[in-house]
C-alpha cells in the first residue's frame, strides 16, 4: 500500500506528526538514540 500526504487531510496529518514526535521523544528518553547539539550541526553545515 502506498500512502501520500495528498491523501490525508490536514487535521489527520497533524495528529500523525504529533504521535511521531511523542514516539521519538520517548525513544530518546529511553536512551534508544542520542542527540547532537544544534551548534555542532550548524557548524558542520556552515
Amino acid at each position: 500500500m502506498t500512502l501520500s500526504f495528498d491523501d490525508v487531510d490536514r487535521k489527520t496529518l497533524d495528529v500523525l506528526w504529533a504521535m511521531e514526535a511523542e514516539d521519538r521523544i520517548e525513544a530518546f528518553r529511553r536512551g534508544e538514540f542520542s542527540a547532537i547539539p544544534a551548534e555542532e550541526v550548524f557548524s558542520k553545515l556552515g
